[in-house]
């Protein structure tokens, strides 16, 4: 038997129909069973070899990538969008917890339109505008964050439309003068120039219109606030920005270009904040984190996994800035699976609970500002509007070269610890920070287990302890004791908070009705271990 924990070399497995529900309303329910019926998993008793199945074996992204050849806004690509439109609910469900009766009524009416799935494109208007007004504290506070993945699953639903596309197409302009920025700006530089004096002209294209206009003037705006030394005006003389939209997806060249216009493209489902910084940050000459010389210290790149028209983005530059620790947390980092041509991570961190803030599309972080400032020469007076450096060090275990420490999982029974980020062959990855790397890919009858991160007792696996779980769910309400799911049964041990469907969000419960503020209509909730 192998040590390895991910070998499955020397494993057998039995077969079984196992139905897989993601839901958090009945009718959600109802749709995605109909929309899994019949999908066979192979399972294993983790202690023989694995046999093909002759019936399919699918994972739940395989199923939920109808979207590419259903356009249906009740199936395909609605399908595809049902976690992103989760995390937009609990972005809602946050911000309505912190502003009380300061919420904004069309907020609350735009959380209600996302459960009743009124679907179109006027709905992914008032997302955009929800998510930009969202704060660093809404999103800690609804544990999600909104990534340029998540906003092309949303729009796609929203637009009915599975070839919507918001990823670049071209890799990024180089530094054309290399030496040149080393003496100006020191070693430390970022990979593309800067604009002179840190005066930048942008222009719109007739394409750009109004949602085009205040997500690129709410971006700018945004930036100059926190960066003293860089300065936007609107002008199409000499070189200068020009935002469109007509070109499809989100990109931009990698800072001054220098020969009159040069194009940023902003395209539809691009109309956030947050995207529109990625972008205006690109053309200030910032590069994504992960092209970092020192980036293999923190996250391992999935070569394998990457669509191969898209390597280049994967790509390390040296002249990208390595002046602060990694930043899981920077506006400018991929997403753990972008560019995915099977669904599973491009870009796997070496702390598994980093992956889980990777691509975030809502602010700069403190060091993207402090970066920034650096970059154009005003240290002293820059002003980030964001405190979040304190959760960066602790996604690099403290900083530092090794990438940090790993978080410990939970024991199991025999005292061996879980790797935090092992998966099994033939199912959709379960562990996560939530778990701790503990779950059930398999529905084992003898409950949660996980491979471990050294040889136990001759057995590269174990089962886990149960997790202490809180009696209360997320959002404060209670669970119900003794509820029944997928032929299991909760129990006291477990809080009567479990995972019966091996849910990707972790443990859930049926909640008691009126135990809390949410809706008669909700019948269930999230719970976080103790």
């Amino acid at each position: 038997m192998q040590s390895d924990f991910s070998s499955n070399s020397e494993r057998e497995c039995d077969f079984h129909q196992v139905k897989f529900v993601r839901s958090r309303y009945v009718a959600m329910v109802a749709m995605l069973s109909m929309a899994v019926c019949g999908v066979v998993f192979a399972t294993t008793n983790k202690d023989h070899k694995m046999v093909p199945s002759d019936a399919a074996t699918r994972s739940i992204k395989e199923i939920v990538s109808l979207d590419k050849v259903q356009t249906d806004h009740n199936s395909g690509p609605c399908v595809a969008a049902y976690g992103p439109l989760l995390e937009v609910e609990h972005v809602i469900d946050a911000r309505a917890m912190r502003l009380k009766e300061n919420m904004p009524k069309w907020e609350l009416d735009t959380g209600i339109a996302l459960r009743d799935k009124q679907y179109k494109p006027e709905l992914l208007e008032k997302i955009e505008k929800v998510l930009d007004n969202a704060t660093w504290s809404d999103y800690i506070g609804a544990e999600a964050v909104i990534t340029t993945g998540d906003m092309q699953a949303i729009t796609r639903c929203m637009l009915g439309d599975p070839k919507v596309d918001l990823f670049a197409k071209h890799a990024p302009r180089q530094l054309s003068d290399k030496n040149a920025l080393r003496q100006l700006h020191g070693a430390d530089n970022q990979a593309g120039d800067p604009w002179p004096n840190g005066q930048v002209k942008y222009y719109y294209h007739s394409s750009c219109r109004d949602a085009c206009k205040q997500a690129f003037h709410a971006a700018i705006s945004e930036i100059q606030q926190q960066v003293p030394c860089v300065r936007f005006s609107y002008s199409n003389s000499g070189n200068y920005i020009l935002v469109r939209t007509d070109k499809g997806g989100c990109w931009s060249p990698l800072g001054i270009v220098g020969s009159g216009a040069q194009e940023l493209n902003l395209g539809n489902g691009c109309w956030t904040t947050g995207i529109a910084v990625h972008e205006a940050l690109h053309a200030l000459g910032m590069h994504h984190e992960q092209t970092r010389s020192d980036r293999d210290k923190y996250v391992t790149i999935q070569w394998q996994n990457i669509k191969p028209e898209t390597v280049f983005n994967f790509q390390k530059d040296p002249d990208t800035h390595t002046g602060s620790s990694y930043d899981f947390l920077s506006i400018m980092h991929y997403g753990a699976t972008d560019f995915s041509t099977n669904g599973q991570q491009t870009i796997a961190p070496k702390i598994a609970e980093a992956a889980r803030y990777m691509g975030q599309r809502m602010h700069a972080s403190q060091y993207d500002v402090e970066q920034l400032c650096k970059f154009y020469g005003c240290t002293s007076t820059c002003k980030p509007k964001v405190d979040n450096k304190d959760v960066i060090e602790k996604l690099v275990g403290g900083g530092g070269g090794g990438g940090g420490r790993q978080r410990r999982a939970p024991d199991t029974k025999k005292g061996c610890t879980c790797h935090p980020d092992w998966k099994r062959e033939g199912f959709d990855k379960c562990t996560n920070p939530r778990n701790k790397g503990c779950c059930n890919p398999d529905q084992d009858e003898k409950g949660a287990w996980c491979f471990t991160t050294t040889q136990c007792s001759g057995l590269t696996y174990d089962y886990c302890m149960p997790p202490k779980t809180a009696p209360k769910t997320h959002e404060g309400c209670r669970c119900m004791k003794g509820w029944t799911y997928n032929g299991k049964k909760s129990s006291a041990s477990t809080g009567h908070c479990f995972n019966p469907n091996n849910h990707a969000g972790g443990t859930w419960c049926f909640i008691v009705k009126n135990s809390c503020g949410r809706g008669s209509y909700e019948t269930w909730d999230y719970c976080e271990p103790k």
